[in-house]
Formats: C-alpha cells, sequence, structure tokens
C-alpha cells in the first residue's frame, strides 16, 4: 500500500467499486474515506478540500510516526475533533465489517493508520489558518518539509483523493436536488390539505370568527 502506483480514474465512473480498484487493504480505506465525507462535507463538520487531503495523507503515508513525534506542534481543538472523528468511523468499520463477515484480517488495523503525531503535523501544517499557530514552536524548514511529504503522498494517491472527493461532491449535490423535490411535493401536499380542512369546515370558522371578531365581514 505504502508508495504505490495506482492507475487514474475520472470521476465519470457511473459505479465504482473502491476494492476491485485497489484490492481490499486500500478499498477499505477508500470506503472509510468515502463516509467520512458524507458524513462531513457541507454538514457536520464541514470538512474542507485541505482537511480531507491532510486525512488521506495520513491514512496512505505510511510516513514515520517516530519522525514527526519529535516534532512538537500543539493541535487545535478542530485537527483533534477531526482526527477524532476519522478514528471513531474507522474503528466502528473495521470492527463491525470485519466482525460480521471475519475479515478483519485482510484490513489495516487502526494502529497501522493513525498516529496523533502525524495527524496534527499534518493538519497544522497544511493548513492556511493554522500553520502561523504551528511556525510558533517548529522552524520554517521543517514545516516546508511536512507540507512536501504530505504533497508528495497526495501525488501518489491521486486516484483516491480526487476519485472520493469528486464522488462524494456529486452525491451530495444529487441528494440535495432530490431532498429539494420531495420537501416542495410535501409542502404542496400540506398546502392541499390545508385548503381542503377550510373548504369542509368554512361554515365553522366563519362562526368562530363572528363570535370574536363581531364586526368581521369578509370571505374567508
Amino acid at each position: 500500500m505504502c508508495k504505490s502506483s495506482v492507475p487514474t480514474y475520472t470521476s465519470t465512473d457511473a459505479t465504482v467499486n473502491w476494492f476491485e480498484r485497489y484490492g481490499r487493504k486500500k478499498g477499505f480505506i477508500c470506503y472509510i474515506l468515502r463516509y467520512f465525507l458524507l458524513l462531513n462535507w457541507r454538514q457536520n463538520l464541514q470538512v474542507i478540500k485541505d482537511e480531507f487531503l491532510a486525512l488521506v495523507a495520513m491514512v496512505m503515508g505510511c510516513l514515520d510516526e517516530k519522525k514527526y513525534q519529535a516534532i512538537v506542534i500543539r493541535p487545535t481543538v478542530r485537527c483533534v475533533t477531526i482526527g477524532n472523528w476519522m478514528q471513531d468511523v474507522y474503528r466502528h468499520g473495521y470492527n463491525m465489517f470485519g466482525s460480521v463477515l471475519y475479515i478483519r484480517k485482510e484490513f489495516p488495523k487502526p494502529s497501522e493508520l493513525f498516529s496523533g503525531a502525524v495527524w496534527t503535523a499534518m493538519y497544522m501544517a497544511c493548513q492556511d489558518d493554522t500553520f502561523q499557530d504551528a511556525f510558533r514552536g517548529v522552524s520554517l524548514e521543517v514545516l516546508k518539509q511536512i507540507k512536501e511529504e504530505k504533497s508528495s503522498v497526495i501525488r501518489e494517491n491521486n486516484g483516491v483523493s480526487s476519485g472520493v472527493l469528486d464522488r462524494t461532491k456529486k452525491e451530495m449535490s444529487t441528494a440535495k436536488r432530490e431532498n429539494t423535490e420531495v420537501l416542495s411535493e410535501v409542502l404542496d401536499m400540506i398546502k392541499k390539505e390545508k385548503n381542503t380542512v377550510i373548504d369542509d369546515n368554512r361554515d365553522m370558522i366563519i362562526g368562530i370568527v363572528h363570535g370574536v371578531f363581531p364586526l368581521y365581514d369578509e370571505k374567508l
């Protein structure tokens, strides 16, 4: 999985089977990334592209954890929150599907993918609004090295990052249109039912209105 060249796919594919593309280990990671993004793209955590790419760099990079543990960077609350969400999503998927299908051994263990030190570095050094915070305790040269390592992982896994991101955007856009249509139909139905109730009880409503407002003389 580490530093392996992968074929490039376009986001126009009608159906994507990530297992067929990358095998079970890498394919499983792709499905988890997609699920996480569906949960948090333009809703919940409102994850942006750069934050998502930092996640891809962590889980796909096989980066040296000991090296990053020596880099002291204080994470923001959002950095910790996004990292914890992703870990929880992966752990639930790993335990549930792995146990039910008896193929847990074919998926990467959470400990193989997640590192607090790596994630903090990828996130804090690669976000415009957190770069300055990271720069307070780490040299500019180190931060540039972190950004370059992240960019290298993204280039090597471009098919994963762009494929997952593009398909998620497309599906979310389609779901929004469908939900808008459903909402419109529901509102029309409520309006029709309201008018029906008023028509069926017109005399009673007029009587109530005249009882409360004796001078009321307009037609409903």
